[in-house]
């Protein structure tokens, strides 16, 4: 009976490393192809929430940024720094020069 329980324990423990590796495999995708999710939240394999700064494109964790999410941008939201950084224009975003551009072409 102990043996099984043993064993029991020892499969669902691999189960888990699996997942693991399967949801860090499928973050490290996400971050790797710039593309952010907006149908689902993005974490990592620890259950850590990251978000993509539409300003200036990097993804961090949610604790980095000033502000995310919301309607129709789940993932996205504004860094610290570009809140802070007096230069950069936050009426205009990355997203929306993206649409603009693909608009003129």
């Amino acid at each position: 009976m102990l043996l099984r329980k043993k064993e029991q324990a020892r499969m669902e423990q691999e189960r888990v490393e699996v997942e693991k590796r399967q949801k860090r495999q499928e973050f490290l995708k996400v971050i790797n192809s710039g593309d952010c999710p907006e149908d689902r939240v993005l974490t990592d394999e620890g259950g850590r929430r990251w978000v993509q700064c539409e300003f200036c494109g990097k993804f961090a964790p949610a604790s980095a940024f000033a502000s995310y999410g919301g309607f129709g941008k789940l993932n996205k939201g504004k860094c610290y720094e570009c809140s802070r950084n007096p230069n950069i224009n936050t009426e205009v975003n990355v997203s929306e020069e993206k649409s603009k551009t693909k608009a003129k072409i």
